[in-house]
């Protein structure tokens, strides 16, 4: 070694040691024996009352402070000894798998010979010390010593220690300068790491080892503030460092500069150390863990993971568009988590999150999360948990992964809904037998608040709530829900609504429409079924008709027609007589022809309908008087208003009038009754008229207004017609946008009600 290398040596402790003012006072010791040591680990302790007391430190990153606490039983092994003590090989006490240590200590001297305290390293593998390394630490140790002893004198005294030998066994580079910047003293590693001896680099500028501009003019700027400031009031200046070979290679570098004096003056000295090798390995890390986080953000899974020590560590961007809350606590893991439910329906606590189960060594595949907002739509996940596991088997952590199957399951929710509204219809008579369950089925898929199924009135234009579910009354909430609404609708025929208030999810208009569809399709089933089953007894009840009413006429007819031609001038006394009867039986034929002619006209719509302002009530009055002449026995009562204005069809509303009227005069036994009622009723005009006739059973009502159809009491009694005046009646009411029915009475006979709007309707068509 140079002596410019020993007076720098001895000149780097000597500010150390002066500025040391107590025993056990901090000072960077333990960094320097670290450094010459080449270890990661080393401390200093004091001793006080023969008890050790930690009072520097140095542990490099990736070690412990729980490594720093073992070291303390070795330390005073040193101190009982006092005496050195070295082991090549340490491992923690009944473990035989842990990791390696090896360790070096010895005693701080003191002025009397007795230790003030103790020096150690420790390095994590299992290697065995240099032969020299005692010697090294106990100089170390010495100048130490001298430090602390110091204190207890009256004046300072100069370091005359010789560090020279110790900072060319260090692996560090070593270097000292003088205020301007030229290089006074160049160890053995200084010469290794630039490959300038010493005898070159002695008198270079310091700056020309660092390649990059702006270091060296960081390098400039803090030897400035070092030496403005004073050794005393600064600590070491560190960075990494750029330097550059003698061949122009350049590498990085760890530096520490500080700022010490000797008799010449003031001198800055530098430790460097090559760190290509770590930061060739934080480079390939750092791109190992770009590539990672990439993938990670490119999934379209959740991923979140646990550190060893129960930290939240990764989650990924996934994660954080999807809305999870991420909550963590090791502090309570019965806290009840206010948004995350099992699938059942319970509420979770964080013990039982996927997370939490994960880290303490359980595996799961597919546990279904929900979460529940109040102010957004259920939503479902399903997790895969794993434990993060050492070679050892020793816990490092945890990490799930979260698939959201909101879609997967609102598909299936939409489905069992329209699976159950579609058995509800199947097992149902009428729609509103079936509205009820399909209100409640609704309601849970759409996670509303209410579901209402109204049915339209057609006539009033009106609607009614044939099935209903969920909170009847307005409920304050911050939801922030929608109310939506609709239409039953088939081929242009409106039959109701479905309306759902505060839903909260996004596709339930899809879902209603499929389930309204439903309905309609059943009530249009029903209707097509009804005039099917119509047709064919319309056809049934037309061969009756052509073997009675049409037979019987066209056959009476033909044989007076042959009786009279057979009979010449015989028969010339009864002829008026017999042709009267042939006339009559033509005028039955024909009246069943027109009969036909004008119920098929109307239900195509090739007869139009004379719509106009007219006075309902006015032509019900009409045809009361019209009927009261001819009623014989039969008494007739009205209840009608002054007037009721309404949109129709003069002639056909007369129409009506005169059928209803002579059927119920036909029913009725002498000495009977007919009431006749007119009122308004919110836009719909009610025309009832009641008999106390035989009655109609309750089997023969769904075929009353069917085309020819006529009551078993009706032939028993031999009560003329032909079964086409109801069904005539009823088409003409339909075309006016009304409806006509059997309502049931107290008492005997048969009322028929007949509903008509009094605003004017588009004519209604088949």
């Amino acid at each position: 070694m140079t002596s410019g290398l020993a007076t720098a040596a001895r000149t780097a402790a000597s500010p150390l040691a002066r500025a040391q003012t107590a025993p056990g006072e901090a000072r960077p010791w333990a960094r320097l024996a670290a450094r010459i040591a080449a270890t990661p680990l080393a401390a200093v302790w004091v001793a006080r009352a023969g008890r050790l007391a930690l009072v520097d430190a140095h542990a490099a990153v990736g070690v412990g402070a729980g490594r720093v606490a073992r070291l303390h039983v070795q330390a005073a092994a040193v101190l009982r000894a006092e005496a050195p003590l070295r082991l090549d090989e340490e491992r923690t006490a009944g473990d035989p798998a842990a990791e390696a240590w090896t360790f070096a200590g010895v005693p701080i001297p003191g002025p009397d010979g007795l230790p003030l305290g103790v020096l150690g390293i420790a390095a994590p593998d299992a290697r065995t010390w240099p032969a020299d390394l005692g010697d090294i630490l106990a100089d170390l140790g010495g100048a130490i010593g001298d430090a602390w002893g110091a204190a207890d004198r009256s004046g300072p005294r100069p370091a005359d220690l010789d560090l020279s030998p110790v900072l060319d066994a260090t692996p560090d580079a070593f270097l000292a300068a003088d205020l301007a910047g030229r290089i006074v003293a160049w160890n053995a590693a200084a010469q290794s790491m630039f490959g300038w001896s010493a005898a070159e680099a002695i008198g270079r500028p310091a700056d020309t080892l660092v390649a990059d501009p702006a270091e060296r003019q960081w390098l400039r700027e803090a030897r400035q503030r070092v030496a403005e400031a004073g050794a005393a009031a600064t600590g070491p200046a560190s960075r990494q460092v750029t330097a550059a070979h003698r061949d122009g290679r350049q590498f990085p570098v760890d530096m520490v500069m500080g700022l010490t004096t000797n008799g010449t003056g003031a001198l800055f000295f530098a430790f460097l150390r090559d760190v290509s090798d770590r930061v060739a390995v934080e480079r390939a890390l750092e791109g190992e863990h770009s590539f990672m986080r990439a993938l990670l953000d490119s999934l379209d899974v959740g991923v979140l993971a646990l550190g060893d020590d129960g930290e939240i560590v990764l989650a990924n961007e996934v994660i954080r568009e999807m809305g999870v809350p991420v909550v963590w606590s090791r502090t309570d893991p019965d806290v009840l988590l206010p948004e995350l439910y099992h699938s059942d329906g319970r509420p979770m606590r964080l013990r039982d999150t996927p997370l939490a189960r994960a880290f303490v060594g359980e595996e799961l595949t597919e546990s279904e999360v929900v979460m529940r907002s109040p102010t957004s739509a259920v939503r479902y996940f399903s997790v895969n948990g794993r434990p993060i596991r050492g070679f050892q088997g020793d816990r490092r952590g945890a990490v799930i992964a979260l698939s959201e199957i909101t879609d997967r399951r609102r598909r299936q929710r939409f489905r069992d809904c329209d699976l159950a509204a579609a058995r509800a219809l199947a097992g149902a008579d009428t729609v509103d037998d079936a509205a009820g369950s399909v209100a409640a089925e609704l309601l849970r898929a759409t996670d509303g608040l209410r579901v209402v199924i109204e049915a339209e009135d057609h006539v009033s234009g009106r609607r009614r709530v044939i099935g209903a579910a969920g909170a009847a009354a307005p409920v304050q909430n911050d939801r922030g829900g929608r109310d939506l609404r609709t239409a039953i609708a088939l081929h242009g025929r409106s039959y109701g609504s479905i309306g759902v208030s505060d839903t909260v999810e996004p596709l339930a208009e899809e879902l209603l429409a499929g389930v309204a569809g439903q309905l309609a399709q059943f009530l249009e089933r029903r209707r097509t079924e009804s005039l099917a089953l119509e047709l064919s007894r319309t056809k049934d009840e037309f061969i009756a008709l052509a073997g009675h009413s049409l037979r019987t006429p066209l056959t009476s007819i033909a044989s007076l027609t042959e009786l009279l031609r057979a009979a010449g001038d015989d028969l010339a006394a009864e002829r008026d007589q017999l042709l009267g009867r042939i006339q009559a039986n033509a005028d039955a034929l024909r009246a069943i022809v027109e009969d036909l002619l004008d119920l098929a006209g109307l239900e195509s719509g090739h007869i139009e309908m004379m719509l106009a302002p007219v006075d309902l009530a006015e032509i019900v009055t009409e045809g009361v008087e019209g009927v009261r002449s001819g009623a014989g026995q039969v008494e007739l009562h009205g209840d009608v208003p002054t007037e009721l204005p309404m949109t129709g069809d003069r002639i056909r509303l007369r129409q009506v009038v005169d059928n209803l009227l002579s059927n119920a005069v036909n029913y009725s036994p002498d000495g009977g009754r007919i009431e006749v009622r007119l009122r308004a009723v919110d836009g719909v005009a009610e025309l009832t008229v009641a008999d106390r006739g035989i009655g109609i059973p309750p089997s023969e009502r769904g075929r009353l207004f069917n085309r020819f159809f006529r009551g078993a009491s009706a032939h028993e009694r031999g009560i003329p017609g032909t079964g086409l005046g109801l069904a005539l009646t009823r088409v003409i009411v339909q075309r006016h946008g009304g409806d006509i029915a059997v309502v049931d009475d107290d008492g005997p006979g048969t009322t028929f009600m007949v509903r008509l709007p009094t605003a004017p309707v588009r004519p209604e068509r088949p």
